[in-house]
């Protein structure tokens, strides 16, 4: 996949220094770097290489300092974002680094009135501590759930599917009170918090995610960050980013893919020739190429309105939807070509399709605004087909 800040509708938004910067983080998320963290499990959240992380800028990337973040400042964490992490092809990496260095200080950039994330902010960016997300995936036999008392709330229930758990020092979390939703940092020493029942379900990926269980957990005033339409209204910008990083994830990934299958199946022989020449090859090579051109071309526009701060939330989260399940789709085409599970998975192919399950997902409204989105986005493969 190309490479979002240098690309001429983009580029203007960058200087030398953004892509020194860059440059300099590629290094450290090399792929030597990732299959080396990959041999240790939990290696990438050591303490030590988080700060390293940190002090090279990667959780601070296009972040406004005492600002209101515009549709610009969004638009460039994105795009560094993206571009730093080029070698995470099998996104086994990207979602540690999306929460941490954009949702969480994102969050607390919108909230200046707290005073909880004005002290952590700045610690969080330098990756001295490690945050979580526990926004949405409530438990519906458990949702979470508020009650006030003098100086505070105690919370009660259980969120799903926390990335960065259950390794984080802190979480973003929505809770209930009545019917009204409210948004806060939740500290984990001494909080209440069964750690032992947190447990990571992400597979073989490098980030952790695991459920987040509260017991009767006490979050300050001076912790909440918002509730009402406020709230609303900064959980759908900081998604809509994050949505938008997803959708690209799943882009490198489906580039990815067709190089290996190209790599691992086109000389393989099948009947006394190359399975190059098999119609089937043909038809999948041609198909990917030609969505993967449609997605990217799609992000790099939907990135140059969001920096003219132009930004179409609804149409960003189909693309997200569509892009997750195009990658999704075309992972597991390139397994059952390449013969299926069983001795095969692990191969290449089943590792990427493997991690594609296990994190890129889609429901809810999701999945509705990717039905509506994918019509016009599968014209435009269609018309990139002939025009291949």
């Amino acid at each position: 996949m190309i490479q979002l800040t240098t690309h001429p509708a983009l580029a203007a938004h960058f200087d030398a220094a953004d892509r020194s910067r860059i440059a300099d983080l590629q290094e450290a998320l090399s792929p030597a770097a990732l299959r080396q963290w990959a041999a240790t499990p939990g290696a990438l959240y050591a303490r030590d290489n988080w700060a390293d992380l940190g002090a090279r800028g990667l959780f601070s990337l296009g972040i406004p300092d005492g600002t209101a973040p515009t549709g610009r400042d969004f638009a460039r964490t994105v795009a560094m974002l993206s571009d730093c992490l080029t070698h995470d092809v099998r996104s086994d990496l990207d979602m540690a680094i999306y929460v941490h260095g954009l949702v969480a200080p994102y969050a607390m950039v919108m909230h200046p009135d707290c005073p909880f994330a004005e002290d952590l902010l700045p610690r969080m960016k330098r990756g001295e501590t490690i945050a979580c997300t526990a926004y949405t995936d409530a438990d519906p036999d458990r949702p979470v759930i508020g009650r006030k008392v003098a100086g505070g709330y105690y919370l009660s229930g259980r969120k799903w599917l926390s990335v960065n758990m259950p390794v984080a020092d802190h979480a973003f979390v929505t809770f209930d009170v009545g019917r009204n939703r409210h948004a806060a940092i939740v500290e984990f020493e001494g909080s209440g918090i069964d750690r032992t029942r947190l447990k990571q379900i992400a597979g073989d990926s490098l980030y952790a995610q695991g459920a987040l269980e509260f017991n009767y957990t006490y979050v300050p005033d001076a912790n909440i960050l918002s509730d009402g339409l406020r709230r609303l209204r900064v959980w759908n910008r900081v998604m809509s980013a994050s949505r938008l990083l997803n959708a690209i994830s799943a882009c490198r990934s489906l580039h990815y893919l067709i190089d290996v299958v190209i790599t691992e199946l086109a000389h393989r022989p099948i009947a006394g020739a190359p399975f190059r020449d098999q119609p089937q090859f043909r038809k999948w090579v041609g198909s990917a190429r030609a969505k993967a051109a449609v997605l990217e071309a799609a992000i790099i526009s939907t990135l140059a309105d969001m920096a003219e701060n132009r930004i179409d939330e609804a149409r960003i989260s189909g693309l997200k939807a569509y892009a997750v399940r195009v990658a999704s789709d075309m992972a597991e085409l390139a397994r059952d070509m390449a013969g299926g599970a069983g001795t095969l998975a692990n191969s290449e192919i089943a590792k990427v399709a493997t991690s594609l399950s296990y994190h890129k997902f889609s429901g809810g409204s999701e999945a509705q605004l990717m039905a509506l989105y994918s019509t016009s986005l599968s014209r435009r493969t269609q018309t990139q087909k002939v025009a291949a």
